[in-house]
């Protein structure tokens, strides 16, 4: 039977990006606990990105990105089948620098069309404001 030794987690969320943080995985059974916001879900998505390649919840908050970021990376470690030890390497790096965030913002607001909802409440707060002198 296969079974997780233990994961190395490196510049993710709020782990380090230059010193691993262990999760070392006791059989047959871890449970990990902790108070909210100490990365327990975090774990979990870990093992899954690791597994699956799957990167949805790993995404961090742009402005985290531009501070923090230069690498991500995940080591798993697991017996196989076979009882081999296996070691799985998943990392990410940022090829380029993100935009400020003012043409982000504007570009987002261009996408969800944020822009004209916000003239068109100006134009219809500009006619009330008309309409309500010529009472």
């Amino acid at each position: 039977m296969s079974s997780l030794e233990k994961i190395q987690i490196y510049g993710i969320r709020s782990f380090n990006q230059n010193r691993p943080q262990i999760v070392v995985f006791q059989t047959p059974l871890t449970i990990i606990v902790g108070p909210n916001g100490s990365e327990k879900t975090t774990i979990i998505e870990c093992l899954k990105y690791a597994t699956t390649g799957d990167v949805l919840k790993l995404v961090v908050p742009l402005f985290m990105i531009q501070r923090l970021l230069t690498k991500l990376k995940l080591k798993l470690q697991f017996n196989s089948v076979n009882g081999r030890k296996i070691t799985c390497t998943r990392s990410m790096q940022a090829k380029k620098n993100l935009p400020e965030p003012t043409p982000l913002k504007r570009r987002f607001d261009e996408i969800f069309a944020a822009t004209r909802w916000t003239k068109a409440i100006a134009n219809i707060t500009e006619l009330r404001k008309t309409e309500v002198q010529k009472l």
